[in-house]
């Protein structure tokens, strides 16, 4: 990552309700702690209805759409094309599961919802410069 020097991190919603994905906002976070860049969550576990202490709050984040409608159809075929993700396949896991039907149309929408974190965005945690040399 310090190679790469991302300047945006997209990563799952840290309170995200399935564990694959907070874990996956954990690493990625820890990866990229000591690096300067916009950090923007994904609500993509927000279909299987999050208990309400794991919503963003206001005091801590603020939400945006991006209008997908695009790219909606190509990004519908590579989730369904994740057969570990859209049917039984794997039936070696009883606390495995597969998105539904009524689950998959979530992602039948012209959008998509984000979050920024205000301690992600440098205006806001104090850590407004530019990335030229720290200039």
């Amino acid at each position: 990552m310090e190679d790469f020097q991302p300047q945006t991190l997209l990563i799952p919603w840290r309170r995200d309700p399935n564990r694959d994905h907070r874990a996956t906002w954990q690493i990625l976070s820890h990866a990229t702690q000591s690096m300067e860049l916009q950090q923007f969550e994904y609500l993509h576990g927000a279909f299987s209805r999050p208990k309400e202490e794991e919503w963003p709050q206001n005091t801590e984040a603020s939400g945006f759409t991006i209008d997908i409608s695009s790219v909606q159809k190509r990004k519908l075929a590579a989730i369904q094309a994740h057969v570990s993700q859209t049917t039984r396949i794997i039936k070696d896991d009883p606390q495995g599961r597969c998105i539904s039907p009524d689950e998959l149309a979530f992602f039948q929408q012209p959008h998509e919802t984000w979050i920024a974190p205000f301690c992600s965005i440098p205006e806001v945690a104090g850590r407004a410069k530019t990335r030229d040399n720290g200039k």
